[in-house]
């Protein structure tokens, strides 16, 4: 038997959760439709589903750098994009494990991926490279073209 309008009402309390100064504490529901929601803190989700995240600026970043420069660490997904002529260090302090990393220059490249990395290093004949952070080292790989 289908609950009526007005016994569904008045289980609301056990649906809408409050805190002594009224705020919104949790909310039970089977779905939240919105035009537009902003979340000020953590979002968890056990077995969630998401449909067109949109991660712009918290997934990855991309990096202009020119001649001799370092990478900033901290993105998942990090894209260099390199010009001019020099050595591109990247720093193995400041990454989650399982972190990656490319790199491109149109330029003259050498990379410095830190003391402990594995991979074959082209020295400054470096076009393209990618690498994957274990938790302490890069393991890596360079290419060039032409």
């Amino acid at each position: 038997m289908a609950k009526s309008k007005t016994r569904r009402f008045a289980e609301l309390p056990n649906l809408v959760q409050q805190d002594a100064n009224a705020n919104i504490t949790n909310i039970i529901t089977q779905g939240i439709t919105s035009n537009t929601l902003t979340v000020s803190g953590n979002v968890s989700a056990g077995d969630g589903a998401f449909n067109s995240l949109s991660m712009t600026g918290s997934l990855g970043s991309v990096q202009s750098l020119t001649s001799n420069d370092s990478v900033t660490a901290g993105s998942f997904v990090t894209t260099v994009i390199h010009t001019g002529v020099g050595t591109v260090t990247v720093p193995t302090a400041g990454w989650i494990a399982g972190s990656q990393l490319s790199i491109v220059s149109n330029g003259t490249l050498t990379i410095d991926w830190g003391t402990s990395a594995k991979g074959t290093s082209l020295g400054n004949a470096a076009k393209m490279a990618s690498g994957t952070f274990d938790g302490s080292k890069w393991f890596f790989s360079e290419a060039s073209a032409g």
